[in-house]
Protein backbone atom coordinates (compact mmCIF):
# COMPACT_ATOMS: atom_id res chain seq x y z
CA UNK A 1 0.00 0.00 0.00
CA UNK A 2 2.76 2.53 0.79
CA UNK A 3 4.28 2.08 -2.65
CA UNK A 4 0.92 2.68 -4.33
CA UNK A 5 0.31 5.79 -2.24
CA UNK A 6 3.85 7.00 -2.93
CA UNK A 7 3.35 6.52 -6.66
CA UNK A 8 0.07 8.43 -6.53
CA UNK A 9 1.66 11.29 -4.59
CA UNK A 10 4.55 11.38 -7.07
CA UNK A 11 2.09 11.64 -9.94
CA UNK A 12 0.36 14.55 -8.21
CA UNK A 13 3.72 16.23 -7.68
CA UNK A 14 4.72 15.62 -11.31
CA UNK A 15 1.48 17.19 -12.52
CA UNK A 16 2.17 20.15 -10.27
CA UNK A 17 5.69 20.60 -11.61
CA UNK A 18 4.36 20.52 -15.16
CA UNK A 19 1.83 23.23 -14.31
CA UNK A 20 4.53 25.33 -12.64
CA UNK A 21 6.63 25.13 -15.81
CA UNK A 22 3.75 26.79 -17.67
CA UNK A 23 3.49 29.69 -15.21
CA UNK A 24 5.43 32.94 -15.31
CA UNK A 25 3.93 34.71 -12.30
CA UNK A 26 5.84 33.92 -9.06
CA UNK A 27 2.69 34.51 -7.00
CA UNK A 28 0.79 31.91 -9.01
CA UNK A 29 3.68 29.46 -8.72
CA UNK A 30 3.77 29.90 -4.94
CA UNK A 31 0.00 29.50 -4.67
CA UNK A 32 0.10 26.38 -6.85
CA UNK A 33 2.87 24.84 -4.71
CA UNK A 34 0.95 25.54 -1.50
CA UNK A 35 -2.27 24.11 -2.90
CA UNK A 36 -0.48 20.99 -4.11
CA UNK A 37 1.16 20.46 -0.70
CA UNK A 38 -2.24 20.81 0.97
CA UNK A 39 -3.76 18.35 -1.48
CA UNK A 40 -1.01 15.78 -0.86
CA UNK A 41 -1.31 16.13 2.92
CA UNK A 42 -5.11 15.96 2.86
CA UNK A 43 -5.06 12.83 0.71
CA UNK A 44 -2.46 11.13 2.89
CA UNK A 45 -4.25 12.09 6.12
CA UNK A 46 -7.59 10.75 4.87
CA UNK A 47 -6.00 7.60 3.48
CA UNK A 48 -4.27 6.86 6.77
CA UNK A 49 -7.46 7.41 8.78
CA UNK A 50 -9.62 5.32 6.47
CA UNK A 51 -7.10 2.45 6.37
CA UNK A 52 -6.09 2.69 10.03
CA UNK A 53 -2.42 3.20 9.18
CA UNK A 54 0.16 3.84 11.87
CA UNK A 55 2.37 6.96 11.80
CA UNK A 56 5.37 5.19 10.16
CA UNK A 57 3.23 4.69 7.05
CA UNK A 58 3.70 8.39 6.23
CA UNK A 59 7.48 7.95 6.11
CA UNK A 60 7.25 4.83 3.96
CA UNK A 61 4.89 6.57 1.55
CA UNK A 62 7.29 9.53 1.34
CA UNK A 63 10.18 7.18 0.59
CA UNK A 64 8.22 5.58 -2.25
CA UNK A 65 7.15 9.01 -3.47
CA UNK A 66 10.79 10.09 -3.76
CA UNK A 67 11.65 6.84 -5.51
CA UNK A 68 8.81 7.32 -7.99
CA UNK A 69 9.83 10.93 -8.65
CA UNK A 70 13.36 9.80 -9.47
CA UNK A 71 12.01 7.12 -11.78
CA UNK A 72 9.82 9.72 -13.50
CA UNK A 73 12.84 12.02 -13.84
CA UNK A 74 14.84 9.26 -15.54
CA UNK A 75 12.02 8.54 -17.97
CA UNK A 76 11.56 12.22 -18.70
CA UNK A 77 15.29 12.66 -19.33
CA UNK A 78 15.26 9.68 -21.70
CA UNK A 79 12.47 11.34 -23.68
CA UNK A 80 14.04 14.80 -23.83
CA UNK A 81 17.51 15.63 -22.56
CA UNK A 82 16.85 19.37 -22.95
CA UNK A 83 13.67 19.47 -20.91
CA UNK A 84 13.79 21.21 -17.51
CA UNK A 85 11.34 18.61 -16.14
CA UNK A 86 13.86 15.92 -15.09
CA UNK A 87 15.89 18.34 -12.97
CA UNK A 88 12.77 19.69 -11.30
CA UNK A 89 11.54 16.18 -10.52
CA UNK A 90 14.89 15.33 -8.93
CA UNK A 91 14.64 18.50 -6.84
CA UNK A 92 11.17 17.47 -5.72
CA UNK A 93 12.47 14.01 -4.79
CA UNK A 94 15.13 15.65 -2.62
CA UNK A 95 12.49 17.83 -0.96
CA UNK A 96 10.47 14.74 -0.11
CA UNK A 97 13.54 12.97 1.31
CA UNK A 98 14.52 16.03 3.35
CA UNK A 99 11.08 15.95 4.96
CA UNK A 100 11.71 12.48 6.42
Amino acid sequence: PASDVGNFLATLRQMGVKQILKQRDPALISAWQQWLAQLENAFLDEYMVSRGCAAPFRQRAAWYQAQALLRKALRSFARSTRSPLPELLVQEAWRVLESL
